[in-house]
């Protein structure tokens, strides 16, 4: 079963575009369980069926996360849709072939999004992983404690 601990720990520090691929890994992760599964003698399929759940939540995700309004993302959502069918098919006739299908797609875009976030990335050398570096804590002042943040003056601008 995937690890709820190393997904959280990856989530609290990721960039909008670095989160896009914690969940195909999440989701790739959950599909080889359930290829796994298939493999063991497990009578009524339930940690097979678990797994396929967890990537269809996966890919449910990434369809709610949708922007609209940018052109690609009606073929984004076609793929996503297609996934989520088979996985539903998968789920309540276990058999390996749609997962392997759905899993060769989420390797595809994880692929993808892995190569758009590096390109990200390298337009903003001030921001690692795009995002901004802020450190703030409590200090103690003259008159008791005080709020305290520092941010990389290099970014160009201020809130």
């Amino acid at each position: 079963m995937v690890s709820r601990e190393i997904y959280e720990a990856k989530v609290s520090v990721a960039s909008p575009a670095q989160l896009v691929i914690i969940n195909f890994e999440f989701i790739i992760e959950s599909l080889n369980y359930a290829l796994e599964a298939l493999d063991e003698a497990d009578a009524n399929k339930t940690k097979y069926r678990d797994n396929v759940a967890l990537a269809a939540k996966g890919v449910q995700h990434l369809i709610r996360g949708l922007n609209y309004d940018v052109a690609m993302s009606q073929d984004f959502n076609d793929l996503y849709r297609y996934s989520n069918k088979l996985l539903n098919n998968a789920y309540f006739s276990p058999a390996p072939e749609p997962v392997k299908e759905v899993l060769e797609i989420m390797n595809l875009l994880h692929e993808g999004w892995k190569q758009a976030a590096a390109q990200v990335d390298k337009a903003s050398p001030n921001t690692p992983g795009g995002r901004p570096q802020v450190y703030s804590g409590l200090t103690y002042g003259r008159d008791g404690l005080e709020e305290y943040a520092m941010e990389d003056e290099s970014r160009g601008f201020k809130a």
